[in-house]
């Protein structure tokens, strides 16, 4: 079952209202009608989810866009992935768009808290962390330990970081281990990367080879040309390439 999916059915079972969803386009609507779904790529474009597409949220004021200054900064150089073409004024008036929809997503909703399944790391999550921070709104968040699947650390401040891991590093810094110590999953793991014979490249890297291997960026290169083509975007695209 989908972990996103499991955490909403496990959180209405105990009792809580899920109100707002962004995930992956479409998402489960059908299961979940009474939820506002919002496509990731749409928030990340700055679009509205779809059920909230008629509704004018108040411009960002003066005082709000001050507040907020510091994540402007930071908002503006994360914008170099994914809105790269875009010139400072362009990034800016989509920043306070942005800012003024989640503003107004919170005033409308006011959640208790706010659950991501990792650090925010684009311009949307972000901001709505930032956002809910400012308003004492509870936020939870994941960080996988990507040696072992199935290891999370919850963090509530991703600055501060798991506090349970730091109490336990606090605990432990003057006690000796060794590898007798470690859990059977965890020796398995730890005797691998320390074996000759074994390949100790991280999963995600060969993936990304592979992905972006020569023939795989020839592929993919291929099919942009051939849609640029056959849409008659085949010019524009070209210069704005070069």
């Amino acid at each position: 079952m989908d972990l996103a999916r499991e955490i909403v059915f496990r959180l209405k079972a105990v009792g809580h209202e899920v109100v707002y969803w962004v995930g992956n386009k479409n998402g489960y609507k059908g299961e979940f009608p009474e939820i506002i779904f919002h496509d990731h790529f749409d928030a990340w474009d700055g679009k509205p989810a779809f059920d909230l597409a008629s509704i004018e949220f108040e411009p960002a004021s003066r005082g709000l866009i001050y507040k907020f200054h510091k994540a402007e900064s930071i908002i503006l150089t994360m914008m170099n992935k994914h809105f790269d073409w875009m010139g400072v004024d362009e990034r800016k008036h989509l920043y306070y768009e942005i800012l003024s929809y989640w503003s107004g997503v919170l005033e409308k909703f006011r959640p208790q808290a706010i659950i991501f399944d990792t650090v925010p790391h684009t311009v949307y999550d972000y901001l709505l962390y930032e956002l809910a921070r400012s308003e004492n709104i509870k936020t939870i968040m994941f960080r996988g330990t990507l040696p072992v699947t199935g290891r999370l650390l919850l963090y509530e401040d991703f600055r501060e970081g798991s506090l349970q891991l730091k109490e336990q590093v606090e605990k432990n810094k003057n006690r000796q281990f060794s590898s007798t110590d470690l859990s059977d999953e965890w020796l398995e793991f730890y005797e691998k990367q320390i074996s000759q014979k074994y390949d100790t490249t991280p999963r995600y890297l060969k993936e990304n080879r592979k992905r972006f291997s020569f023939l795989n960026r020839m592929l993919l290169k291929t099919k942009a040309v051939q849609s640029a083509a056959k849409n008659g975007t085949f010019f524009e695209q070209t210069l704005l390439y070069i």
